[in-house]
């Protein structure tokens, strides 16, 4: 003897046909609390979605203080990095090279630009300088570009 399960009362079965019984139409097929909690996790989600940190500055001060808190010294190259593309910058390595007439070696470019007025951008462009893999320093440097 086989036994049926019990019928889905939740179900609102809209034909009314034979096939009714074998292919029934729900007013919600994932049901209510299934949408809501899909919703609240994408809301919960959006919410925790890591904003960046470093604030548009409008001195070179302000900025240097803020990117040293971010990345202070004796940080890996890839962490600084990631922190700093993270923020919204374009990063890469130099090899041999010089930023803002020091001397030459090794350090990670990064580069943003920022809304200033109406069409003019505030470029910063920031140096950290490499030793053995770690950040050792850092320099920056900061103008307007535009029309």
């Amino acid at each position: 003897m086989i036994v049926q399960p019990p019928p889905n009362t939740r179900m609102q079965r809209t034909r009314s046909s034979p096939s009714a019984l074998r292919s029934p139409l729900m007013r919600c097929p994932l049901g209510r609390r299934v949408a809501l909690f899909m919703a609240a996790g994408l809301g919960v989600a959006i919410a925790c979605a890591r904003q960046p940190t470093l604030a548009p500055a409008s001195s070179k001060d302000q900025m240097r203080s803020s990117v040293e808190a971010l990345v202070p010294v004796g940080t890996a190259v890839a962490v600084a990095q990631e922190k700093m593309v993270r923020e919204g910058f374009g990063c890469e390595v130099k090899r041999d090279a010089s930023f803002d007439g020091r001397e030459k070696g090794d350090f990670l470019y990064c580069v943003r630009s920022d809304g200033a007025g109406a069409s003019v951008q505030r470029r910063w462009q920031i140096a950290f300088a490499l030793q053995n893999g770690r950040v050792a320093g850092v320099a920056l440097n900061q103008g307007l570009v535009g029309p």
